[in-house]
């Protein structure tokens, strides 16, 4: 999906040098040629839009598997260590670590998505 919003993108860039230089020299194909960089800005948008739901999906995903871990663990504690330990702390401990999920693995993603098609 990466792969194809990058073309597509690529393709629109050279749709767009194209209809310059068929405008600059007065040419009556540059109309087609510009409702061809509308369609593919079109379609940019929507790849776009499909990578950053694919994106919070995946860290939604991520974040629920973590949870589900995490509590897991939890339930195969001794009994002395919820004695020990606040209530108030262990929620917080749950709520952190699902935001890092929520907000951090979102940000990596987005960021790692430009970097590994420079490769």
């Amino acid at each position: 999906m990466v792969a194809g919003a990058q073309a597509v993108k690529i393709l629109q860039e050279e749709e767009a040098l194209t209809w310059v230089e068929k405008v600059e020299l007065g040419e009556s194909e540059a109309d087609s040629t510009f409702i061809t960089y509308v369609i593919l800005a079109v379609e940019t948008i929507i790849f776009n839009c499909l990578l950053v739901f694919f994106i919070a999906y995946a860290g939604t995903q991520s974040s629920k598997a973590l949870h589900n871990m995490a509590f897991s663990g939890m339930l195969k504690t001794p009994i002395r260590f919820f004695d020990i330990t606040p209530i108030g702390i262990l929620i917080n401990r749950f709520s952190k670590d699902t935001l890092f999920c929520d907000e951090r693995l979102s940000l990596c993603l987005l960021s790692f998505q430009p970097c590994s098609l420079n490769l």
